[in-house]
This record gives structure tokens, C-alpha cells and sequence, in this order.
């Protein structure tokens, strides 16, 4: 990843083959900004490669847009619906092929890493996230529905993990 001091874009990823919430922010030394995010919504009665198909093109459109140069996504996990985590697992497969065709760094976060970055605590409620996230990057919108508020917390967390690196000078590989 390129180290300079300009600002870059961090792209972060709550993973789901349903609901899959993006989020853009703007990154330097110091600086944290949201940018732009949503989610990418697939029909449930689609069969899982056309869903799939779906969340690659328009997750595509946003690295050529912004020119992402890192993609932060949260780890997937799941004790009880095996199929549910099989679909979020295949839909998390996509920003990682991106991220190779686009040569990105990745950073892949817990959900308790993201809680605890976020509130200071790692067990913090889904509402106590989305609260400090709004906060801290003063955002003037409630960002619903919790895919696109954990895409913001995930894209947050990949940024302090970008200031990290360029602060220690610790180049990861792409």
C-alpha cells in the first residue's frame, strides 16, 4: 500500500448474501471521514450465483469509483445457522477477490475488535456502535439497517489500522 501522506480510501464490509453493507471513508495521518456506503440487497428467491453476480458488480463499481487502496471486512461467525454462515462466508469471498484484482490491502477484524476500537469495549450492543460511530465521524443520518452501520464501524477500524501502519511504517503485503 502506497504510504504517502495524502488522504486515501478505506472500504469496509459487513459480508451477507441478503444485506451486504459497504462503507467508504477518507483516511490521512489524522483524519477519518465518511465518505459514502449502503447496502447491496439481493432477492431471497434468486438463485445464489446470480446474488452473488450482484454484490461483485456493484461492490466493483465502488473500488473503481473511489479508488480503494484497503478493504476492511469482519470476520464471520456463526454457532447455529450452518447455512446461513456458508452464504456469508461465499459473500465474503468477494471484497477478497477484489482486493486482489485491485491490489488492496486487507485488514480482517473481529466483531468484538470492531466493538472495542469503536466504544472502548468489546461486548458493546449493536445501538452503543452505531451511537459512537455517529459520533466520532459526526455523521447527520442514522445509518440503517445495522449492515450499513457495521460497514461504517468495520470501514472506521480499517482506517485506525491504516494510521497504524503509516504512523510504524509497517508495510503489509498485498
Amino acid at each position: 500500500m502506497d504510504k504517502s501522506v495524502e488522504k486515501k480510501y478505506i472500504l469496509g464490509i459487513d459480508p451477507g448474501i441478503g444485506r451486504f453493507g459497504w462503507a467508504v471513508c477518507l483516511v490521512d495521518k489524522v483524519e477519518i471521514t465518511y465518505v459514502d456506503g449502503g447496502c447491496i440487497i439481493t432477492k431471497p428467491k434468486s438463485p445464489d450465483k446470480n446474488r452473488l453476480y450482484i454484490i461483485f458488480t456493484e461492490l466493483e463499481q465502488v473500488l473503481k469509483k473511489y479508488v480503494i487502496v484497503g478493504i476492511g471486512i469482519e470476520k464471520v461467525f456463526f454457532s447455529k445457522n450452518v447455512k446461513s454462515a456458508i452464504s456469508t462466508g461465499e459473500s465474503k469471498a468477494i471484497p477478497l477477490i477484489l482486493a486482489g484484482k485491485y491490489k488492496c490491502s486487507v485488514w480482517e477484524l473481529s466483531p468484538n475488535e470492531i466493538k472495542n476500537t469503536v466504544t472502548g469495549y468489546g461486548f458493546a450492543s449493536k445501538d452503543q456502535v452505531k451511537q459512537m460511530i455517529k459520533k466520532i465521524l459526526s455523521l447527520d443520518f442514522d445509518p440503517t439497517p445495522d449492515d450499513f452501520a457495521d460497514a461504517i464501524a468495520v470501514a472506521y477500524c480499517s482506517c485506525r489500522e491504516y494510521q497504524y501502519e503509516i504512523k510504524f511504517d509497517m508495510s503489509k503485503p498485498n
